[in-house]
């Protein structure tokens, strides 16, 4: 976000009240993003250690391999459940 903007959206009172009120709040409000990022937690080593292959260019061994080709639908499945349910709760077309 730039400067200029920021400092005009905190001088309107609207502005400035959400901006409060986002900085204030708690980190997880609904229990649908605790369970996404419970969910995210569990999958992404599998990930990670797959992209940490890839980052360093390094053949990844068979297991990070299957694991990695465990995780991804997985987390695929998870990440598709919750923006059908984040859709559907905000009446946004699919």
């Amino acid at each position: 976000m730039q400067a200029p903007y920021l400092t005009s959206s905190l001088q309107d009172q609207e502005s400035y009240e959400t901006f409060r009120d986002e900085l204030l709040r708690d980190p997880i409000n609904h229990e649908d993003d605790a369970v996404l990022i419970a969910g995210l937690k569990e999958r992404m080593d599998a990930i990670e250690k797959m992209r940490n292959c890839v980052a360093h260019n390094r053949r990844p061994s068979k297991r990070i391999s299957e694991n990695y080709d465990n995780a991804r639908p997985l987390l695929n499945g998870l990440l598709d459940a919750y923006l059908t349910r984040w859709e559907q709760a905000n009446d946004i077309p699919s």
